[in-house]
């Protein structure tokens, strides 16, 4: 399964399930870089972790997804 996917799953039901899985990848990998070594109890936390920041900051969100090359339309 690739990060979209399990981020999408480690989110939902959560009041963050609507933030895009790209952004929050992004929040992620600018807290560890790379993901491969996250537990699943980790992955699950820090997937949560970066959708409430991709919510919770939209316009920050959105210049981060950028810095990665992540295109995004108007706030995140």
């Amino acid at each position: 399964m690739d990060y979209p996917e399990r981020i999408k799953r480690a989110i939902a039901g959560t009041k963050w399930a609507h933030a895009d899985v790209r952004i929050v990848e992004c929040w992620m990998r600018l807290e560890h870089g790379v993901l491969d070594h996250l537990s699943a109890k980790q992955f699950n936390a820090y997937a949560r972790a970066g959708a409430q920041m991709t919510v919770r900051y939209p316009a920050e969100s959105k210049n981060l997804a950028e810095s990665y090359g992540v295109k995004v339309e108007g706030a995140a």
